[in-house]
C-alpha cells in the first residue's frame, strides 16, 4: 500500500469537504433557497424541513383541529388542506372515515371544510404536491373570501372554515 503525498491528501480533503457541504443541504440552507419542486441545490430535510414545508411540523392547535374534525364533520363533506396536514389527518384517528382533499391551488365551489394549519398561517404557504418523492410544491395561502367561508373552529393559529 502506498502513502498519499501531502498535496494529494489536501486535494482529497478539499474535494470531500466540498462534496459534503453541497450535498448535505448546508449551501441550500445558507442561501435561504426555497426551491423544493425541483432539485437545483440539494436540500436537507433536517436543516430545511420546517422552513420549507418538506416535513409536516404540527402543533397542539393542529391536533385540536383534527380532533374537532373527528367529532364534528359529517361523512361526505370533504376536508381541504395542504399536503402535510392531509398526511397528518390521514394518520390520525379517522383514517379512512373522512374525505380529505389536497389543496391544488384553487378552491372548489362545492361545499367543503377548509383547514389552515399553524404552519400555513405562519409561513403564508401551502404544500400542494406532498406525494412526490422528496419534492414539494408551495403556493401562497389564498385570501379566504368571508362572503363564502365561515370560520367554524379556531385553536391558536390553526383554523377550520366551511364553504357554504
Amino acid at each position: 500500500m502506498t502513502k498519499m503525498s501531502g498535496k494529494s491528501m489536501v486535494t482529497a480533503t478539499v474535494v470531500l469537504l466540498s462534496y459534503f457541504i453541497f450535498t448535505s443541504g448546508a449551501v441550500y440552507e445558507a442561501t435561504g433557497s426555497e426551491v423544493t419542486d425541483r432539485l437545483v441545490v440539494p436540500y436537507s430535510i433536517p436543516l430545511s424541513g420546517e422552513r420549507t414545508g418538506l416535513t409536516g411540523i404540527f402543533t397542539i392547535d393542529d391536533r385540536n383541529c383534527a380532533e374537532w374534525i373527528v367529532k364534528n364533520i359529517p361523512k361526505g363533506i370533504p376536508v381541504v388542506c395542504d399536503g402535510n396536514m392531509g398526511l397528518f389527518l390521514r394518520s390520525y384517528e379517522f383514517a379512512g372515515t373522512k374525505q380529505i382533499d389536497y389543496f391544488s391551488g384553487e378552491f372548489s365551489p362545492d361545499p367543503h371544510y377548509l383547514l389552515i394549519s399553524t404552519w400555513n398561517t405562519e409561513s403564508g404557504k401551502m404544500v400542494v404536491s406532498a406525494t412526490s418523492a422528496g419534492l414539494r410544491g408551495l403556493k401562497d395561502v389564498p385570501e379566504i373570501d368571508k362572503s363564502v367561508y365561515d370560520e367554524v373552529f379556531r385553536s391558536g393559529k390553526s383554523v377550520i372554515y366551511i364553504r357554504r
